[in-house]
């Protein structure tokens, strides 16, 4: 707050102004030990050696989960040598039936028998 001055304060204020003046508190000294009694009144600070000892399992749990998805998602899924020859017949037979008439439905053949 800023100090006013004589001139800033209102007339009806001045008598107010230095009735606090003559009556204002005056605060007791500080006991020496005020500091320490505060600090010894306050709650102990939680160790910082239970966070630590969750960050080491949850690194490993976490490294372990990337290590996992990372191998996933290298890996391809081919398919196998006998699929492709299916695939590779079901298109020449399709796009041959699309040109001209098959004598026998494609869905009907043993490339696409459920049994596999």
């Amino acid at each position: 707050m800023k100090p006013t001055s004589e001139k800033s304060i209102p007339d009806g204020d001045r008598k107010l102004v230095e009735f606090l003046k003559q009556h204002q508190a005056i605060a007791p000294p500080e006991p020496p030990d005020l500091e320490d009694r505060i600090l010894a009144a306050l709650p102990p600070r939680p160790s910082r050696r239970w966070r630590r000892r969750w960050i080491a399992p949850v690194a490993v749990a976490a490294s372990l989960t990337l290590a996992w998805v990372g191998s996933r998602s290298f890996t391809s899924n081919q398919p196998r040598e006998e699929e492709l020859v299916q695939l590779e017949a079901f298109v020449q037979q399709s796009w041959y039936c699309s040109v001209e008439r098959c004598e026998e439905e494609i869905w009907d053949t043993e490339l696409w028998d459920a049994n596999d």
